[in-house]
């Protein structure tokens, strides 16, 4: 039961402090200084706030009295930055906003790609010639081996596919002497 009493103060302290910064907020106005206005026009009061307080995420419909207070060109203003800012698609807001292209990174990644990708095709010839190379030596070498062993006869090594040696692998065809 105390811990009521005293949460309930707590609200109701919160409640005062709340109410005094509240006043206190209200006390201060805003003073606009334009340097390029002639000093001879008359100073236009500063905005009050306005008292019907509503949560942040509410919508306030401002009475005739409330829209009279509001200066003309600083709506319009407001609008043309608003209209500006948010009319353009996201990238050109973004580099306005950034005062940098957004495809310069585009450009060099596509560079870089470009680089490595002629790097992998010379490795990938390079494999291929060092390979054919290899299987050429290799086939050559069977053969006489096989020749001597057999006496006469013939056996041969070939790509399956002949397009892409790596994929499919080879095939070892045997052929013994005296038989076709």
């Amino acid at each position: 039961m105390q811990k009521l009493g005293d949460i309930k103060k707590e609200v109701g302290s919160n409640k005062e402090a709340l109410q005094h910064w509240q006043m206190e907020h209200d006390k201060l106005r805003l003073h606009e200084h334009d340097d390029d206005e002639n000093k001879d026009e008359e100073e236009e009061p500063a905005r009050k706030p306005f008292k019907p307080r509503q949560p942040s995420n509410e919508l306030h419909i401002y009475s005739v009295d409330e829209l009279a207070q509001f200066r003309k060109r600083d709506l319009v203003a407001d609008f043309e930055y608003l209209d500006g800012t948010f009319s353009d698609p996201l990238h050109l807001w973004i580099a306005r906003s950034t005062r940098k292209s957004p495809f310069k990174d585009l450009d060099q990644i596509t560079d870089e790609h470009d680089t490595q990708k002629q790097k992998y095709d010379t490795l990938r010839k390079q494999r291929l010639d060092k390979f054919m190379a290899g299987f050429s030596l290799i086939s050559l070498k069977l053969k006489e081996m096989y020749q001597m062993i057999t006496l006469g006869g013939n056996m041969e090594l070939e790509s399956v596919d002949s397009m892409d040696l790596f994929s499919e692998g080879i095939i070892f065809s045997v052929m013994p002497p005296k038989k076709s």
